[in-house]
Order: structure tokens, then sequence, then C-alpha cells
């Protein structure tokens, strides 16, 4: 009995030292989580790439720069943007099971090399080259110019409900977050009843803009 005890008490023992191995040589998991900021300033910088080079998985910062992704103790991370310089850090052994950090991205200048046109001898020669040239399709450049005619570009900034800025910041957030949801399922728009709601809203205003500007244009014939 007391034999059986003793080989009890070392296979236990030996099972015990074991698992305790095993669990010491296993990497941590981190919750890394952070803020990409522009230069020393604190405008966040929306659809910046965070990649782990170890395991080749990665996030992109939100509207106001911010992510969130697990990584394991040691790790390398990279983050780069286009139009900033890449910066590389190494997650702490001594973080605990979250870290966080603000990272600030410097602004990175592109200088193109110098381009030489060494085909025509004079610059004469060159213009004349040019001016002969016939263009294909001049219908499709003709119809270009029209359309950007400077008038016709004032008239439709006038009459825009929109302002030029909110336009582009329309089209920046379109764009981040189309680099946020690369790799999301995003819902059918024909099952959403928020995106019907907008819709019947959206002809009911397009409607009621008819009706004002008929409105407007019967007037002026009056006077």
């Amino acid at each position: 009995m007391l034999k059986k005890v003793i080989l009890f008490i070392l296979l236990a023992t030996s099972f015990f030292l074991v698992a305790q191995t095993t669990v010491g040589n296993q990497k941590k998991v981190i919750q890394f989580s952070g803020i990409v900021a522009e230069g020393d300033s604190l405008y966040g910088i929306p659809g910046a790439a965070i990649i782990c080079l170890s395991s080749n998985t990665g996030a992109n910062s939100n509207m106001m720069g911010y992510f969130s992704l697990p990584v394991f103790e040691g790790d390398s991370i990279l983050i780069a943007a286009f139009g900033y310089k890449k910066r590389n850090l190494v997650i702490p052994k001594d973080s605990g099971y979250s870290y966080s950090v603000m990272i600030q991205l410097q602004t990175d200048t592109i200088k193109l090399p110098e381009v030489v046109l060494t085909k025509f001898p004079s610059e004469e020669i060159f213009k004349e080259v040019i001016l002969s040239m016939v263009v294909e399709n001049k219908v499709i450049y003709d119809n270009m110019e029209e359309n950007l005619n400077e008038q016709i570009m004032a008239r439709l900034m006038l009459k825009s409900d929109v302002p030029p800025s909110m336009s582009f910041k329309y089209f920046m957030d379109k764009q981040a977050s189309a680099s946020q949801t690369k790799y999301v399922i995003t819902m059918n728009p024909l099952t959403d009843p928020f995106a019907w709601a907008r819709f019947l809203k959206e002809v009911q205003y397009q409607k009621n803009r008819k009706k004002q500007l008929e409105k407007e244009k019967n007037s002026n014939k009056n006077y």
C-alpha cells in the first residue's frame, strides 16, 4: 500500500512539473491598442495599417485613428500609412494583459527624379510637333472642356446645398470606411430597413425640391 501511495505521489509531481513547463513556454496574449496620430498633433490618422510581423495579422485604424488587436508579448509591430514614415515597435514582456500607446507618424516627402526630354533637339521643334498632333476622339475632349467650363462650375457651386469642404470630407470618410470594412461582411441594402427609410426620405426631398424649383421658375416668369 505504501509503495502505491509513493508511486502516485511521484506521478502527480511529474505531471505537475510538465504542466508548469508547458504553460511557462507559451507566450502571453496581450490586447494591443492605441491611437495613430499625425506628427506632434493629436489628429488621428484614419486607415493606418498596424501589422504584426510574426503572425502576419493586423488591423486598420478607424476615423479617429484608434485601433485594437490581440498580439503576443515580444511581437514586432509595423505601423504604416500612406504619406507617412513607417514605424516599428516591440510589445514589452512586462506589460500585463493590455498595452496601450500613442503612435506619432511623421510625414514623408517623396522626391521624384528629374525628367529630361531628349527626343527633340530643340524646344521649337517640340512645340511644332505638339501643335501638329492629331487628337483622336476629339468629341470626348470637347465634352470635357464644356463640362468643366468656369461659369458652369461656379453656377453649380452656388446652387449646391453642400459646400465643397463637406463634399471632400464625405468622400474621405467613405474611403477610410471602405478601408476599415474591407474584410467585413456587409448587409444587403435591400433587406436593410434603415436604407429604405433613407431612400424614401431622399425621394420625398427630391419631389419637394422639384416643386420649389418650378415655383421659383413661375415666379421669375411673372416678373
